[in-house]
């Protein structure tokens, strides 16, 4: 059983809160919820399955997505201009320290996931590799529409790609029909845009 504060901290903690109103930072209590997001992106995301931050088959239901909409959020608050493109190259670094081709967000399948013509399989690291990437590259997109209320368009066409790689994927079908339905259904929000 949680204790109570007594008064006097309850007051301490929420003068805390005034006095840090605006900042943000990791750990100060931001969740994502419709009524904090920019209202043009409750309008397009009318799905409640697009806010949730535990259903694996959502955006920020995912690892790489939660991560960027939190370290999105932050870089904005430093920097209200900055650059979501860059952003977005910065963090693919994160997955083996070199920049991720550029190819990557131009091609349903490149080269290095269908050497010859044939697939490598789902497991393989190149296919890890490239699912990563496009759950950053859809999670920054629909971050910055939720917190900004419009995407950059070399971000939306790099998303769109990613999109469709992803509803596309070889055995899409049998471990995960739910995520092909739901791509589809953020490309067509991403149209909208």
């Amino acid at each position: 059983m949680r204790r109570r504060l007594p008064w006097w901290a309850q007051l301490l903690r929420l003068l805390a809160r005034l006095l840090s109103f605006g900042r943000a930072e990791a750990g100060d209590g931001w969740t994502l919820q419709p009524w904090r997001a920019h209202r043009r992106a409750r309008a397009l995301l009318d799905e409640a399955w697009a806010w949730s931050v535990v259903d694996p088959d959502s955006p920020f239901g995912r690892e790489a997505g939660a991560k960027v909409l939190e370290a999105w959020r932050l870089r904005l608050a430093r920097e209200p201009g900055a650059d979501p493109v860059a952003f977005l190259e910065a963090r693919a670094r994160a997955w083996d320290g070199r920049p991720a081709p550029a190819h990557w967000w131009q091609q349903l399948v490149p080269e290095e996931a269908a050497p010859g013509g044939r697939l490598l399989p789902v497991t393989h690291a190149v296919w890890r590799h490239l699912c990563w990437l496009d759950e950053l590259t859809i999670g920054l997109a629909l971050s910055q529409l939720v917190l900004q209320g419009a995407v950059k368009p070399e971000l939306i066409t790099r998303a769109r790609i990613c999109l469709r790689r992803q509803a596309g994927l070889p055995g899409i079908e049998e471990w995960n029909p739910l995520w092909r339905a739901r791509c589809r259904w953020l490309e067509g929000r991403l149209n909208l845009l």
